[in-house]
């Protein structure tokens, strides 16, 4: 048995904002240590930057109770996060 599925946007925000720091102080650690390529580093730049403004996005809508804006945002967040694991999982092979 797992732990409970985040049940309000409040929960699931917080959820992706703690997954989202993990891959975060990974992606920093592996830029100080220089295992991207130029290429590489300015995507993982753009990603970051990408979820930080949809996390803002997130909290803004669910300030403002709107659902819709908030999934949007949530789907933003995990498509951001998506690529950026990709982007990890290539700099550690």
């Amino acid at each position: 048995m797992g732990a409970p599925a985040p049940e309000t946007n409040k929960e699931r925000l917080a959820f992706l904002e703690l997954s989202y720091g993990t891959m975060l102080d990974k992606a920093l650690l592996y830029k100080k240590e220089g295992r991207f390529d130029a290429e590489q580093k300015a995507a993982v730049s753009d990603a970051l930057h990408d979820i930080d403004l949809s996390i803002e996005a997130a909290h803004i809508a669910v300030t403002a109770l709107d659902d819709g804006a908030f999934d949007t945002s949530a789907q933003a967040i995990n498509t951001g996060m998506v690529l950026l694991r990709k982007l990890l999982v290539e700099a550690e092979q």
